[in-house]
């Protein structure tokens, strides 16, 4: 039998049974099955013997996948879970740090919306560097980039947020939501968004 007539087979279950049937002892067992052919019972006994041996394959590979994923399944949740807790454990810290350095400033959120204007843009510079020489200024940058470091001059890689410059801060989305619910909702009366 061909491999495309075995990969061509209706069935998981049918190519399985064909597969098997290729195999040096099953042509062995059909010898020998056409030798005591004439004697029907020894005859029906193989052919039992023949699906026993089936049944106990597909038994077998499905304690093997079923074992797999009872292993795999609580190792993958253990890891989800622990970066859950850490980033959880993360935002809190850096949320603190933020609630101290904003404190009893006027907060300025700044949204560009590509990639090249935080890097190249005179305009944001230019702005963000005249509002943030105020002590009681402090000027936040929500960064349209999803992993890149790019920010106002150097590329640095950073999780949750980085300190460009005194006042100024460099914010991925995903931090910018948890600082707004814990900090910036807060103090509406100081926060201006710019976009």
């Amino acid at each position: 039998m061909n491999n495309d007539k075995l990969l061509g087979s209706p069935s998981y279950f049918r190519y399985l049974f064909s597969l098997v049937r290729r195999s040096q002892l099953y042509l062995l067992f059909s010898h020998y099955v056409g030798v005591f052919r004439k004697f029907k019972l020894v005859a029906l006994l193989f052919r039992i013997y023949s699906y026993l041996l089936v049944l106990l394959q597909l038994g077998t590979a499905f304690v093997v996948i079923i074992l797999g994923i009872l292993i795999l399944l609580p190792i993958v949740l253990l890891s989800a879970l622990s970066v859950i807790l850490s980033a959880a454990l993360l935002y809190r810290r850096e949320n603190q740090k933020m609630a101290q350095a904003l404190a009893d400033k006027r907060v300025l959120v700044f949204f560009p919306t590509r990639d090249g204007e935080l890097s190249t843009g005179q305009f944001w510079k230019a702005h963000i560097k005249e509002l943030s020489e105020a002590p009681s200024t402090a000027v936040l940058i929500v960064s349209p980039l999803f992993w890149s470091g790019k920010g106002l001059g150097e590329s640095r890689f950073y999780f949750l947020l980085r300190q460009e410059a005194d006042n100024v801060y460099l914010l991925r989305k995903h931090y910018y939501f948890s600082l707004k619910r814990e900090i910036l909702e807060k103090r509406r009366d100081s926060l201006t968004l710019i976009y």
